[in-house]
C-alpha cells in the first residue's frame, strides 16, 4: 500500500463521521461483460487497493479478473483450461494470487477441479486440473498453509465433501472425501496444526464442520443437523471468528447464523432478519469484530433500517441482492437491499474493504440481452448504526505509531490488561498471537507467526479483559 492510501485509510474513517447515521450509501455500481453470461463468484482487495475477482465468463477462458479501485478492469488472465469457472481468490504474501474452481478436462465430458497460481501482473505462474475420471469435482476454496502449501475443498458430482492438499507446486500429497451425505465443502481454514471444513447439506442432512491433521487423518467431526428451525437445505459459508475464538458459519436457505469455539461446539446461534426466499452467500468478518452477510432474495418486508437503492417498484416480483452487517453475536445492526424492480441481481460475496466500507460482486439480470452481467458495487463506510452510545471499554488500546514501517507497539490501558494480543488480517485470517508484554504494552514486530514480513496493508489487533474485546486498526507501511 502507497503512503497515501495508508493515510486515506486512516482519515476516510475521521470525514465519514461527519455525515448521517445510518447504513452505508452506494458509492458505485458497474455491470460488465454485456452479451456475455457472466457471474462474478468471488471477490478480495489487493495490495495496491483495487481488486481480484474470479468468475465464469461465457465465450472466454479468462476466469481471474483485476480491476482498480474505481472498478475499471485492469487485465484478465489464467488461459489454461477449457470453460473454466473460478468460485475463489486467495491474495498470497508475495501478492501472487491462487484462484480455484472447476474446468472442463481434455477429454470434453468430464470436469475437474483446478488450482491456478498468477502474479501481480497478470502472468500465470503455473497450474493444475486434478482429473479423477469418472468423477466430476468442483474446487469452491483454497487457503495457504505456513509450509508454503494449500488446502483445496469442493465436491465431488455425487454430493460427497473433497479435500485437497498440495504442496507449494500444486501437486497432491493426499486427498480425502466424505461420503455420509449430499454436501460441499464450501470451506476450508487452517488453524493449529490442522484443517477445518465447513460442510454444507440438505434433505435434513448437516451442516458440519470436521478437521483433519495435516497428514489427513480425522480428529473430530461437530454436526448440526437437525438443530435449527428450517435447517432442511443448508449451504452458505464460514469464517474465522473476528476475536480469535473458534468459527462462525451462516446457512444458506433460512439464514442462520452459527458461531462455534475451536473444537466445533456451539456457543451462540441467531437467525438472521429476512423472509421467505432468502438465500446468504457469503459470510466475512469485520474490523469492530463483527460480520457481514450477503446474498439474494424476494418476498421481502424491509424493516426501517432498509435502504433500498434506485427506489424500485417493488420488492416481491425479483431477487434483491443484500447486505446484512451483524455484531460479534450475529444480532442485526443494519440491512441493505438493492432492489432495482424487473432487474434481478445476486450478491454473490462481500469483504470489508481496509479503508473502511464494502465491495461487493455477483451478477445482474440484463434486460436488454436477456442473460447475466458481472457485477461490483462499491459501499462508503458506515457512519454509525444509532442507538445508545457504547459504555466505555475495559480496555483499550494504542500504537506508538500509525502507519508504522518496521514495528510498532501496543499500549494497553485499563483496569486489567491481556495475556496476550491477537493480530488478524483484513479477512479475519489469523496471523500472529503477541503473548511477551513487556510492562503495560505489546511489541508486533511486522511478521506472521512464521517470522516473515507480512505485505503492507491494514491489520486488526485485538485484545479480551473480562470477556471485551477491544480492537485497533494498524496500517503497515
Amino acid at each position: 500500500m502507497s503512503r497515501s492510501l495508508a493515510y486515506l485509510a486512516l482519515l476516510i474513517p475521521l470525514m465519514s463521521a461527519m455525515a448521517e447515521d445510518g447504513p452505508p450509501t452506494l458509492l458505485w455500481a458497474r455491470e460488465y461483460f454485456p452479451e456475455s453470461i457472466c457471474y462474478f463468484n468471488h471477490v478480495i482487495q489487493t495490495y495496491d487497493g483495487g481488486y481480484a475477482v474470479c468468475a465464469l465468463v461465457s465465450g472466454q477462458h479468462h476466469p481471474i479478473l483485476r480491476f482498480s479501485a474505481d472498478g475499471d478492469t485492469l487485465w484478465s488472465a489464467a488461459d489454461t483450461f477449457f470453460v473454466p469457472s473460478c468460485y475463489w481468490l486467495e491474495e498470497l504474501p508475495n501478492h501472487d494470487i491462487l484462484g480455484t474452481g472447476v474446468a472442463r478436462l481434455a477429454s470434453g465430458y468430464s470436469f475437474g477441479l483446478f488450482l491456478v497460481r498468477i502474479d501481480q501482473s497478470g502472468q500465470l505462474l503455473w497450474a493444475r486440473l486434478y482429473d479423477r475420471t469418472p468423477e466430476n469435482d468442483f474446487g469452491l476454496c483454497g487457503a495457504l498453509l505456513p509450509d508454503g502449501g494449500f488446502a483445496v475443498c469442493g465436491y465431488t458430482d455425487d454430493y460427497d465433501a473433497w479435500l485437497l492438499r498440495t504442496d507449494s507446486q500444486g501437486d497432491t500429497l493426499w486427498t480425502r472425501v466424505w461420503e455420509p451425505g449430499w454436501a460441499r465443502a464450501r470451506r476450508v481454514v487452517y488453524h493449529d496444526n490442522g484443517l477445518v471444513m465447513f460442510v454444507d447439506g440438505s434433505f435434513g442432512y448437516g451442516p458440519l464442520l470436521i478437521r483433519y491433521d495435516m497428514d489427513g487423518d480425522l480428529e473430530w467431526v461437530s454436526d448440526f443437523t437437525g438443530e435449527f428451525e428450517s435447517s432442511t437445505d443448508w449451504g452458505g459459508s464460514m469464517c474465522l471468528t473476528p476475536g480469535g475464538g473458534g468459527y462462525t458459519f451462516a446457512s444458506e436457505y433460512y439464514s442462520w447464523i452459527v458461531g462455534a469455539d475451536w473444537s466445533g461446539e456451539e456457543q451462540w446461534s441467531q437467525e438472521v432478519y429476512g423472509a421467505s426466499g432468502r438465500i446468504g452467500l457469503s459470510i466475512n468478518p469485520t474490523m469492530d469484530g463483527g460480520y457481514i452477510f450477503s446474498g439474494t432474495g424476494g418476498h421481502w418486508s424491509p424493516p426501517q433500517t432498509v435502504d433500498i437503492h434506485y427506489a424500485p417498484a417493488d420488492t416481491g416480483s425479483t431477487w434483491d441482492g443484500w447486505l446484512v452487517k451483524m455484531d460479534s453475536l450475529g444480532n442485526d445492526e443494519w440491512h441493505v437491499f438493492n432492489s432495482l424492480g424487473a432487474r434481478d441481481n445476486y450478491f454473490n460475496c462481500v469483504q470489508q474493504l481496509s479503508q473502511g466500507g464494502y465491495i461487493v460482486a455477483g451478477q445482474i439480470w440484463d434486460t436488454v440481452h436477456s442473460d447475466w452481467n458481472g457485477y461490483l458495487l462499491r459501499y462508503a463506510p458506515e457512519t454509525g448504526i444509532g442507538g445508545e452510545e457504547n459504555p466505555e471499554p475495559i480496555l483499550q488500546l494504542h500504537p506508538s505509531s500509525n502507519p508504522f514501517r518496521s514495528s510498532v507497539s501496543i499500549i494497553c490501558e485499563g483496569d486489567a490488561l491481556p495475556g496476550q494480543l491477537m493480530v488478524y488480517d483484513i479477512t479475519g485470517r489469523l496471523i500472529r498471537s503477541l503473548s511477551e508484554r513487556q510492562g503495560s504494552s505489546f511489541t508486533w514486530d511486522g511478521c506472521d507467526a512464521a517470522g516473515d514480513q507480512v505485505p503492507a496493508g491494514t491489520y486488526l489487533i485485538q485484545g479480551a479483559v473480562d470477556g471485551q474485546v477491544s480492537s485497533i486498526r494498524v496500517v503497515k507501511l
